[in-house]
């Protein structure tokens, strides 16, 4: 039998970019401005990352427009 494994409840900011479809500064962008308030940052000032609920990006996903990638 194989071990269960643990879902995650959080992503980086990379993953949250791939995930929305968008920037890695679009997803710091975001986080500036509260969209995912349960976000934290973690590490030292030299290597500080941003961890973002699972369950908030996706809210995210749902409400905001996405523009059309030919700019139109």
């Amino acid at each position: 039998m194989f071990p269960m494994t643990k879902q995650r409840k959080h992503v980086t900011v990379s993953e949250a970019a791939a995930r929305a479809g968008c920037t890695r500064q679009g997803i710091h962008d975001a986080i500036e401005a509260g969209k995912f308030p349960g976000a934290y940052q973690i590490g030292d000032a030299a290597t500080a990352a941003y961890l973002i609920p699972l369950n908030e990006l996706e809210a995210w996903m749902k409400t905001r427009k996405r523009r059309p990638k030919n700019g139109n």
